[in-house]
C-alpha cells in the first residue's frame, strides 16, 4: 500500500533538543560551578545524562509536573556532593527555560516537511511529553503550524510505545497504520513501537549509535526520508 502519511517524532528527529541543551550547558555548569564549587562537572554531566530518561519516564507514568521531573533529575545528579535548593533550583530553570525557547528545528525538517505536504502526503507530530512542555518547543521551533497533525502523548493519555499511542494519533492524522510511515531517532518508543502496530514504514534516524532492527529502514538527515519511502520528487 503506498504511503499517504508520515508521523515524525519530535525530539532529536525535527527538533534539535539536545542542542538546545548544549547551547546553555556551559552557561549552567557556571552556574553549578559558583553554586557548587567541589563539584565534579564532568562526573555531574555524566550523571545528568544517566539519569535523565529514569526521571522522564517517571514524569509520564505517575503525570507528575514537569518542574518536579526537572527538580527530581537535578537533585539525583548533584546528590554525591550537594543537596539541592530552592535558589540553585530557581537559576537552573532558567537557563534550562532559556534552552527551551531557543530550541531550533534541525535545518532540513521544514523544507522536507513542506516538500511531503507539496506532494500529498499528511504530515504529523507523535511525541512523548507533558502537553505545555511539548507544545512550547514545537512553538519555539517554528514547526508547530506546519504539521496537519499534533499527537503529545500527554494529551492523548498513553505513551509511545504503547500501541494505543500510534493509533490515536493516527486518527487525528486520518490515515491508516499501514498507509503511514514512523519516523524517529528512539529505537524503542518511535522504531519498535511503530513496527509493533504496524506501520508500513518505520524509519529510524540515527542520531546515536545502535541497531537497526530488521524491517526498519535508515536514515542520518531528515532530507533523506522522502527517498527513502519513495517520495522524492
Amino acid at each position: 500500500m503506498a504511503i499517504r502519511g508520515i508521523l515524525f517524532d519530535f525530539d532529536g528527529t525535527v527538533g534539535d533538543s539536545w542542542g538546545g541543551y548544549d547551547r546553555q550547558r556551559q552557561a549552567i555548569h557556571g552556574v553549578l560551578a559558583r553554586r557548587v564549587p567541589h563539584l565534579d562537572l564532568d562526573a555531574f554531566e555524566r550523571r545528568y545524562v544517566e539519569v535523565g530518561d529514569h526521571h522522564y519516564g517517571l514524569m509520564l507514568r505517575e503525570g507528575h509536573a514537569y518542574d518536579e521531573m526537572r527538580r527530581r533529575r537535578l537533585h539525583d545528579a548533584l546528590s554525591p556532593w550537594h543537596h539541592l535548593d530552592d535558589d540553585l533550583f530557581a537559576e537552573y530553570v532558567e537557563l534550562h527555560d532559556q534552552a527551551i525557547d531557543t530550541l531550533a528545528a534541525f535545518p532540513d525538517a521544514l523544507d522536507t516537511i513542506r516538500s511531503l505536504k507539496a506532494r500529498g502526503i499528511r504530515v504529523g507530530v507523535l511525541t512523548n511529553g507533558p502537553s505545555e512542555l511539548q507544545r512550547r518547543k514545537l512553538r519555539a521551533s517554528g514547526l508547530l503550524e506546519e504539521f496537519d497533525a499534533v499527537a503529545i502523548t500527554g494529551e492523548l493519555g498513553v505513551h509511545k510505545p504503547d500501541p494505543r499511542a500510534f493509533e490515536l494519533a493516527l486518527e487525528l492524522l486520518g490515515t491508516s497504520a499501514e498507509e503511514t510511515a514512523m519516523v524517529g531517532d528512539d529505537l524503542e518508543n518511535d522504531v519498535a513501537g511503530a513496527l509493533a502496530a504496524g506501520f508500513g514504514a518505520v524509519v529510524w534516524v540515527e542520531r546515536r549509535p545502535g541497531e537497526l532492527p530488521d524491517g526498519a529502514y535508515l536514515v542520518r538527515q531528515i532530507a533523506e526520508v522522502p527517498a527513502i519511502l519513495g517520495l522524492a520528487a
